[in-house]
């Protein structure tokens, strides 16, 4: 029985993924690649009519119509994984007991990640490839690989009516793009350690009201510890 996975490689959500799929029968392996649109909630893509045929709709174990031969991959809820997550994910154990109770859950959360379709952004990247350089070598290795979001138009707009609407201070600029890059992309949650500026209680709504005003859905904002995985049994 032929056994089928299919390999997503680098995207930027919510635009266009190139997908494999790889069919492996005994010791064979064949691959078969595409151009994928995406929508909120799921993959799309129209293979090559020369490649159906020989993949075999039965094989692809996921849903697909006959007339438009789509088919269709569901995904895990989208995280935007925030800096403060990363930092406390490969930090050095910390005497503080706070700081060592966040770093364990983080950890924890991490080894459930895959439940999750995880993201990031280039102001992530910047952020955590700062400062000594063993460490940011720690932190970038461990963002290796997760989808990168652009900084959109419609994302310095909202970071700038987040800015002026007083859910976040001026000084706090990049802590408003970090909400703004998860909004405008249609990120389900917003993963943080940042109750200051981004998982502020008091600034929850106000913050969600403001990215509605701007046309579009906020991100539910949550630590690891109010994210479990979606199995918890």
């Amino acid at each position: 029985m032929p056994t089928l996975v299919a390999g997503v490689r680098r995207w930027r959500y919510p635009q266009v993924a190139s997908v494999s799929l790889f069919r492996v029968e005994k010791d064979l392996c064949w691959e078969y690649s595409f151009i994928l649109g995406l929508t909120r909630d799921r993959l799309v893509w129209r293979p090559d009519v020369q490649d159906l045929p020989r993949l075999g709709q039965k094989d692809l174990l996921c849903s697909a119509t006959d007339s438009e031969q789509f088919v269709e991959l569901p995904m895990g809820p989208s995280v935007y994984i925030e800096t403060s997550i990363v930092s406390f994910l490969t930090a050095r154990a910390s005497r503080d007991v706070v700081q060592a109770a966040r770093q364990r859950v983080t950890q924890d959360w991490w080894t459930k990640r895959s439940k999750f379709d995880l993201f990031i952004s280039n102001l992530v990247l910047s952020e955590v490839a700062a400062g000594d350089s063993k460490a940011s070598e720690r932190r970038l290795l461990a963002l290796d690989g997760i989808p990168e979001l652009t900084v959109t138009s419609q994302a310095i707009q909202i970071a700038e009516a987040l800015i002026r609407g007083g859910a976040l201070p001026p000084r706090a600029a990049v802590d408003a793009f970090h909400i703004a890059i998860a909004a405008a992309h249609e990120i389900d949650y917003l993963l943080t350690w940042n109750c200051k500026h981004i998982a502020n209680a008091t600034m929850r709504g106000t913050i969600e009201d403001i990215c509605r005003d701007q046309g579009v859905d906020p991100p539910v904002i949550c630590t690891p510890e109010q994210l479990p995985s979606r199995n918890t049994k």
